[in-house]
């Protein structure tokens, strides 16, 4: 994305919008080692996306993450899937930073067993092992969630709903309290700021 592209974001995410964003492993798309663009505004909310891909030695295809069903976090986002088998193919690791202002929680974690795999050409040959010393132990965050609450944030969202009708409230479901979220799954990333 552009700096203008990512500035607008920023924009939106500070008058109470949402957003999710989905990022492959660099080995699956096409930006090879070009920086990531989004990488400063994902930090900005503590959350950082390992460049790897998740390997999962229980799954088959072993490119296919999955979440532990008992470690669900205790959220609004995965309080019905405790016990639920989720998979996610081709995932990212998730790092989490404490932020000033959010709570920033793991929402599904792997099993022990996993890694974030960082040696991609092991991942071409189909020959992947963990290197303690390059990869990402298990269990890995697949998902995260970053959210705060502020006053300003509830009053810029009543005030939009009130302003832009029925049709900004269905836009903006979620947002009438002004939460600011942000929602990490496998590298897709749901934003929603209302401070």
């Amino acid at each position: 994305l552009s700096e203008s592209e990512i500035s607008q974001l920023k924009d939106f995410l500070g008058s109470g919008g949402a957003l999710i964003v989905m990022v492959d492993p660099t080995i699956l798309n096409k930006l090879g080692d070009s920086p990531d663009t989004l990488a400063p505004l994902l930090a900005a909310w503590g959350i950082t996306v390992d460049n790897d891909m998740v390997i999962d030695p229980n799954a088959n295809p072993a490119s296919v993450a999955v979440a532990d069903p008992l470690a669900y976090a205790s959220h609004p986002v995965t309080e019905k899937m405790r016990g639920v088998n989720s998979f996610y193919p081709r995932a990212r690791s998730l790092q989490l930073s404490a932020i000033d202002g959010l709570t920033v929680l793991p929402l599904v974690v792997t099993g022990s067993a996993a890694w974030g795999e960082t040696d991609f050409q092991s991942v071409d040959s189909n020959k992947v092992s963990f290197d303690p010393a390059q990869d990402f132990a298990g269990p890995v965050t697949l998902a995260a969630v970053a959210e705060g609450l502020g006053q300003q944030g509830r009053q810029r969202a009543a005030q939009a709903q009130q302003q832009q009708g029925a049709k900004a409230q269905q836009a903006q479901l979620g947002q009438a309290l002004g939460q600011r979220h942000l929602l990490a799954r496998c590298g897709a990333v749901w934003l929603s700021e209302g401070t």
